[in-house]
């Protein structure tokens, strides 16, 4: 199920939100979007003012992924998602250079760098947040055994 939101951000920008509610049962989710947008003459955006490489220079900065929830010990086994899917996407690109493989690469290598991060910052709220003294010191020690 898709579900969008179409907003004004601020003065100059418009913000689509789009939701993709991925079904359990499926190993792999994914699915294409096609955007088109009506912009009026009087604004005087055409080919010859905003090029076609701007376009998508300022699209792709302004997209957003909703970050998947992974423990932080769960992150670097091999089997598991994200990591799998890195080595694989890795293995695709040696395998067979091609813009797609690069692409595909890019986009995993960017998840799990925002899926760590994600993990880091639950592990260190929770051990922020614990108000037992004694739970502390072990939650400390495993923060610091799950990430050296």
């Amino acid at each position: 199920m898709i579900e969008e939101q179409v907003k004004i951000h601020d003065k100059f920008s418009v913000e689509i939100k789009l939701g993709f509610i991925a079904r359990k049962k499926q190993e792999i989710s994914d699915f294409a979007v096609n955007t088109w947008m009506f912009i009026p003459n009087s604004l005087d955006i055409n080919r010859v003012t905003y090029e076609k490489p701007d376009f998508y220079r300022d699209l792709k900065s302004n997209i957003r992924l909703i970050t998947p929830v992974y423990l932080l010990r769960d992150i670097a086994i091999r089997e598991k998602e994200p990591f799998a899917l890195v080595e694989k996407s890795f293995e695709d690109l040696a395998s067979q250079p091609s813009r797609t493989h690069v692409s595909e690469y890019e986009y995993h290598i960017r998840m799990f760098v925002s899926i760590v991060k994600s993990a880091l910052r639950e592990d260190i709220n929770h051990i922020l947040n614990n108000g037992i003294n004694e739970d502390i010191e072990y939650l400390v020690d495993s923060y610091v055994s799950n990430t050296g």
